[in-house]
């Protein structure tokens, strides 16, 4: 007998990612249960991948190891108990794993150098002041006393990392959202001065011109976008906004879903920024 592949991750940028990038048909963990409680069982021998799992809560990933267990269908599980784990209750990734035995993945191909592979890899480990030592020594962490000198001194480092990658290879990253809205504001403020924007139109709260980074804030299926796309503004008019995704697919999303899912992109909060791949970043 033969057996089927199927796709789950916690969000749909994961869904969406493990789609693209594998060619896995795939959905979100929220959606597989629901369809396994209307009856739509995994088949036998179904192998499921389910990605970023460290994001997966605890209690849906156990009622889908239930599930799989009853219909004979195996779950490969793919994922980083040292990332940001699920906002519901979480950390069963590393509970299982070392009950169960893994396989792990040893050369991190992220960072280019591999000194900082090494100070990263005992960061992760818990053990961050190898990491903080390697930073000092190269120049990659700075104090400052004033919150709004930190805000203009990361916005000038994005500013110079924009001029070296390109606005799609930089991102900052901050902890809080108040933080977030400030660095958003000083990027575009300074997109604009150096003529990077374009055509502009206000949709509700926010301001979107050609050129904005953006990023989408609830999963769509009308619009075939996902909480956590990211994509630049290509067209902007009174009825729509047309993005490039990262994945240089284009999007056209309506002024409504504008007005109440989309933000700017130059700076995201860790969670927003999860899984992201990037030449650089300004972490404040």
């Amino acid at each position: 007998a033969g057996y089927s592949v199927v796709g789950v991750a916690p969000t749909g940028r994961a869904v969406r990612e493990l789609s693209e990038q594998a060619g896995i048909v795939s959905r979100t963990l929220d959606s597989q249960l629901l369809s396994i409680d209307a009856g739509w069982d995994l088949e036998a021998r179904c192998v499921v991948i389910f990605d970023e799992a460290g994001m997966g809560s605890t209690r849906l990933s156990a009622r889908l190891f239930e599930h799989a267990a009853e219909v004979g269908a195996k779950v490969v599980v793919i994922g980083d108990p040292g990332q940001l784990p699920s906002v519901s209750a979480g950390g069963w990734m590393r509970a299982v794993g070392e009950r169960v035995g893994t396989v792990r993945l040893i050369e991190v191909m992220r960072q280019r150098d591999p000194g900082e592979r090494l100070a990263l890899a005992a960061l992760h480990d818990g053990i961050p002041q190898r990491w903080i030592e390697w930073a000092r020594a190269h120049g990659r962490v700075e104090v400052l006393a004033e919150d709004r000198q930190a805000l203009e001194r990361a916005v000038g480092e994005w500013a110079s990392g924009v001029e070296a990658h390109g606005v799609e290879g930089i991102v900052m990253i901050a902890r809080e959202n108040e933080t977030r809205r400030g660095l958003n504001e000083l990027a575009r403020e300074h997109q604009q001065a150096a003529g990077r924007l374009g055509e502009e139109y206000i949709y509700g709260p926010v301001s979107v011109a050609v050129g904005d980074r953006v990023i989408c804030r609830r999963n769509d299926r009308d619009v075939d976008v996902d909480n956590g796309m990211r994509g630049t503004v290509r067209h902007v008019d009174q009825d729509r906004v047309v993005i490039e995704t990262d994945a240089h697919i284009i999007r056209e999303l309506p002024a409504g879903y504008v007005a109440e899912h989309v933000e700017h992109a130059y700076a995201l909060t860790g969670h927003g920024m999860q899984g992201g791949t990037v030449d650089e970043a300004v972490v404040l």
